[in-house]
């Protein structure tokens, strides 16, 4: 701004910056030839559409014979389209832009905006690193809270499967065998990105099998686990599901906080929703949100099953998301199957449907086979 200001003797330079050839700018500044801060002038902003969207440089003499000042307004041009605008105006003194300015000023801008596109690219590559960084050591993390056997019941079995995410990682699951030999679960996704996940799926694990020690309804669990992640930010939140299953009668009580899909698939293929309406909050976004522990009771050939919501953004090629419905209805195919059995056509159908595609988030489901 203040090269501008005196390279072209103007009273006001403003510009408007953006990470990406679309959406709003990110940065504005402006400043007028005395230091102080100011506005982009209203025909500035008259000029955005032209500037951002077509690329245009524009030179207009004169404003009007209410505003007589000039005005030179144009794009910094990354490689792939605009990366934000500057404007230029003379003020009160009345003085007009030529020609020259404006070839200059085209040119200025021009180089100027591939310098950006560089920076850009750089705070990029820096970024990506970090993340890639962060993830690694989730991943490390979370291998090592992963369970390295499922315990089995002769009347209930279980099976896992999780597809790590490529951008983020967040789940946890666990099951544990009680002192009364009730089976007792645990599927949790932490919402963050970055390093908290880590955190977050240790405290999860680590209350859970505290809870499990204690014996302690799966409402319990969810207050306890509440109060220590205590209320902040929703983007950090924990989506969490847990319960426990009587093997000898099928009988299942359960508690669910936020987004994870638990259905009970039927001997015949139908399947049954858990959860309550309206659905209790993730936890860590209210103190005090109320959990209550549910019951329901699976029959001989039924399958409980849950899952994270990773499964609603992987995408295949043509950006189609695999989906929840359509999960839901492969577990409805595969109806009265041992659980391994279930789990390998699920994961057969999502690697045949994700190849070439995306996966940014963790697929985890876990399957409870009721003999």
């Amino acid at each position: 701004l203040r090269a501008m200001l005196e390279i072209f003797g103007c009273y006001r330079a403003w510009v408007g910056v953006r990470r990406y050839n679309y959406g709003p700018l990110e940065y504005v500044e402006g400043r007028l030839l005395t230091g102080k801060t100011a506005d982009i002038p209203e025909v500035g902003e008259h000029l955005k559409p032209r500037v951002l969207d077509r690329g245009q440089f524009v030179l207009i003499p004169r404003v009007s014979d209410e505003e007589p000042y000039s005005v030179l307004a144009g794009p910094l041009l990354g490689p792939e389209g605009s990366l934000g605008i500057v404007t230029l105006d003379t003020g009160e003194s009345k003085r007009r832009f030529t020609l020259e300015e404006l070839d200059l000023f085209t040119l200025l801008l021009s180089v100027q905006g591939m310098h950006l596109h560089a920076i850009f690219e750089q705070v990029a590559r820096q970024r990506a690193a970090i993340i890639d960084g962060q993830v690694s050591v989730a991943h490390a993390i979370q291998a090592e809270l992963t369970p390295r056997k499922l315990p089995q019941w002769d009347e209930l079995q279980f099976g896992a499967f999780r597809a790590p995410g490529r951008e983020r990682t967040s789940d946890v699951y666990d099951v544990v065998r009680l002192s009364n030999q009730m089976a007792a679960f645990l599927l949790a996704r932490v919402r963050a990105a970055g390093s908290i996940p880590g955190m977050h799926m240790s405290q999860t694990q680590a209350a859970f099998r505290t809870a499990c020690m204690h014996m302690d309804a799966p409402h319990v669990f969810l207050r306890s686990l509440n109060v220590l992640i205590g209320a902040g930010d929703p983007e950090r939140a924990i989506d969490c599901f847990m319960g426990v299953i009587e093997p000898a009668t099928g009988r299942l009580r359960y508690a669910l906080a936020g987004d994870i899909g638990a259905y009970i698939i039927g001997s015949r293929g139908d399947e049954r929703r858990l959860g309550g309406e309206p659905a209790a909050p993730p936890i860590g976004v209210d103190r005090k949100a109320v959990y209550e522990t549910l019951a329901d009771d699976l029959s001989s050939g039924e399958t409980l099953a849950y899952f994270t919501p990773g499964v609603v953004s992987a995408r295949n090629r043509h950006g189609e998301v695999f989906g929840q419905d359509r999960f839901v209805d492969i577990l409805g195919d595969g109806f009265g199957q041992p659980a391994s059995a279930m789990l390998k056509e699920l994961l057969t159908e999502l690697q045949n449907f994700t190849e070439g595609g995306s996966q940014p988030d963790d697929i985890t489901m876990v399957l409870a086979h009721y003999v």
